[in-house]
């Protein structure tokens, strides 16, 4: 499928890279991703101590930046492999993945930032070298937020022309449908040997 509408359509056929992958709107928003996410579970985790002195805090904010940079690697790896792919349907599904995952993120990065925010608010080392690395965990999962709701939205915009596109191509519904012939009155698909209505009286097999 050609991207005709600008949001990263998913290609068949023809070279494609990650590198061109990464030249496009959905690659430009996962680099993005990326490297929010990097310096969000690397402020949170300090070297062996955590920013927000909070196990199951640091924890959460790892485990939600740590996923993130790994699906924003797998579909770019998924969408840069899609010219080898030949099934619409295995392309469809991979839309949906990340659509889905693209929403679950950006409420998961807004309970992040909430339960940083407020977990930061608590502590008394708001003036240590701990204290940076905690805001900038903080403001990076917030602009996470905004980072994966774009990119939901782009997700479902394509799931969307995809839509369109299987609907357009599809066989059944082209000027090349089959139907009864017979009942349509085309006389292409009528039998070379049926004998005319009005000639039935008058005929009579030929004896040799």
């Amino acid at each position: 499928m050609e991207d005709q509408s600008g949001v990263g359509l998913l290609r068949t056929g023809g070279a494609l890279d990650v590198l061109d992958v990464l030249k496009r709107p959905f690659g430009v928003l996962r680099v993005v991703a990326w490297v929010f996410a990097i310096v969000v579970f690397a402020c949170i985790s300090n070297g062996a101590r955590c920013a927000f002195g909070n196990d199951s805090t640091c924890s959460f904010g790892v485990v939600v930046g740590v996923f993130a940079f790994l699906a924003a690697m797998a579909f770019t790896v998924l969408e840069a492999w899609s010219p080898h792919m030949t099934s619409l349907h295995t392309q469809k599904n991979i839309m949906f993945a990340e659509l889905l995952f693209s929403g679950i993120w950006t409420f998961l990065w807004f309970i992040c930032f909430c339960v940083l925010t407020d977990n930061w608010r608590r502590q008394d080392q708001k003036y240590s070298y701990l204290g940076d690395c905690a805001r900038a965990a903080i403001i990076f999962s917030f602009f996470s937020i905004f980072v994966w709701a774009l990119l939901a939205f782009k997700a479902f915009k394509r799931y969307q022309t995809s839509n369109s596109y299987e609907s357009y191509s599809d066989p059944n519904s082209g000027p090349y449908s089959t139907g009864n012939a017979t009942e349509s009155g085309d006389a292409f698909h009528s039998s070379p040997f049926s004998v005319p209505a009005g000639a039935q009286e008058g005929y009579h097999i030929p004896s040799y």
